[in-house]
């Protein structure tokens, strides 16, 4: 018929002007159910359930369309995405919305930092040291246990027991300058970035510059940063440097076509702390490491947010990162590929990926080796296209993932949260098919409100005390998401109960 394919297309992107299908489903359920098994099998409940035909018209054309954008062999992928970001703008802006008050929510909730009794500042020191050298630890008793063994792992230096810290936050130190390891940096050892700052050449306290690849021609190890910082950063010929965020700090590229951060070159480390990186220019990526060098990147109480290419992509080198939120970047958040390494852990996933992003949350595809961690994190609301683990989709050998809270991802369609062939251990997966493995639970974890950003544990979650009993708890997993103190039985997922 002739103008079928515009009257389509027009029906099209009406039905795409409505929040996900499981998005109404979820809110509709928590809005009319009391939490339990009954409730949740409501929830759960097939399309062809009378409850969910009494959906509205609206609802039933945008899930007939998301089948078909699944579906289609007509349809290229990027032919997908791009009609699905024509149709799909007053959604998007809205969703973007709730996603930045949900992260706001996260990134300023306080955060417990080194002050703490003696009887773990010990476990707290290590865990950011350990954090910071990309090292992992694996002290054990000879039965396997832990009991009364110190994470002083070799080549990491322990903080004696009865040290107090030199600084908690920046304000306490001279140069606005604590290091991870709770002393101060001299102002002699230290360039300062501020935004719009003219580019002198000093990068002092008292005249700071505008750009950090100004501050990185001092040869200073560390670099303190205020305000938004828009440019390419590159780290690269084997520098060793840290960046120190004050309260605000973030890293943009606006322009797009190259990564906010690109860490290269064999022997390059580059440690992050408290710093956003985020609303990168189109097809823009927030962290790049290439194949072609084996650098290492350390990202602690760091936000990747909104960058459309994704959030970061590790094709090569060692990727450490804990205490983080990475969200709303439609490209996915983290793919790692080839001789990449990773170590997360106490970080969040939320609101990644698209139905035409082969990521929603994290796709792991590297070579098979020891030392890989994926461990005490919480994944929400991430998507990704039809086949693809819309949480966690790994091939990576016999690698096993522990200790999270895969909850709420995919589509009412493709309910998928895992795919792959890793394994999965002492996790919550809801919903869609329980991965075989010890300790895994199909259930609700009872997030507090996680459409807010509060993905701390209710009362009576399942995820209570319901981790591996033999989880390493050395490290970085020494503490969660808020810098508390993990102990024994240990909550699954990135926060310990309050």
């Amino acid at each position: 018929m002739p103008g079928s394919s515009a009257i389509s297309a027009r029906r099209s992107r009406a039905a795409l002007q409505r929040p996900r299908v499981s998005d109404l489903r979820i809110r509709q359920a928590q809005a009319s159910r009391p939490r339990g098994p009954l409730g949740l099998r409501r929830l759960l409940q097939p399309a062809t359930d009378p409850s969910f035909q009494r959906a509205t018209e609206g609802d039933r054309r945008a899930l007939a369309l998301g089948r078909e954008l699944q579906q289609s062999s007509i349809l290229s992928v990027r032919s997908i995405g791009r009609r699905l970001v024509r149709a799909t703008g007053a959604v998007l802006q809205r969703k973007e919305r709730r996603w930045r008050r949900a992260q706001t929510e996260l990134e300023t909730r306080p955060r417990r930092r080194s002050r703490a009794p003696s009887s773990v500042l010990l476990g707290l020191c290590v865990a950011i040291l350990t954090v910071a050298s990309g090292l992992g630890c694996q002290a054990r008793n000879g039965d396997g246990s832990d009991a009364g063994v110190s994470c002083a792992c070799a080549g990491i230096p322990a903080c004696d027991a009865g040290t107090t810290g030199r600084c908690a936050r920046h304000t306490d130190c001279e140069s606005r300058a604590c290091l991870p390891d709770g002393t101060c940096a001299s102002v002699a050892d230290v360039a300062y970035v501020e935004a719009a700052a003219p580019d002198t050449t000093s990068c002092t306290k008292a005249t700071p510059c505008g750009h950090i690849s100004t501050a990185l021609t001092t040869g200073k190890l560390t670099i303190k940063l205020h305000g938004t910082i828009d440019e390419n950063v590159t780290v690269d010929r084997g520098r060793i440097v840290t960046l120190l965020g004050d309260p605000g700090a973030a890293l943009t590229q606006r322009t797009g076509g190259r990564p906010v951060v690109l860490a290269t070159g064999t022997g390059t480390k580059l440690s992050i702390y408290d710093v956003t990186i985020a609303d990168a220019g189109p097809s823009s990526i927030g962290v790049v490491m290439p194949s072609s060098s084996f650098p290492s990147v350390a990202l602690v109480r760091v936000t990747i947010r909104n960058n459309p290419g994704g959030g970061i992509s590790a094709a090569g080198g060692l990727l450490t990162i804990a205490q983080s939120s990475i969200s709303s970047n439609l490209g996915g958040g983290i793919t790692l590929l080839e001789s990449s390494r990773f170590d997360i852990v106490d970080s969040v996933f939320f609101a990644n990926g698209s139905l035409s992003s082969a990521t929603g949350a994290i796709t792991i595809a590297v070579d098979a080796v020891d030392g890989n961690r994926l461990e005490f994190n919480t994944f929400y609301d991430n998507i990704a296209q039809s086949g693809v683990g819309a949480a966690i989709q790994c091939s990576a050998g016999i690698f096993v993932a522990r200790n999270n809270i895969l909850y709420g991802n995919g589509t009412l369609a493709s309910p998928q949260q895992i795919g792959g062939s890793c394994g999965h251990a002492y996790s919550i997966v809801l919903p869609g098919v329980l991965p075989a493995g010890p300790g895994n639970k199909a259930a609700d974890p009872r997030l507090i409100n996680p459409e807010a950003g509060d993905f701390h544990l209710g009362a009576g979650s399942p995820a209570i005390g319901a981790s591996d009993p033999r989880s390493d708890l050395c490290g970085a997993a020494a503490i969660d998401f808020d810098g508390v103190p993990r102990a024994k039985p240990v909550a699954i997922g990135a926060f310990q109960p309050r």
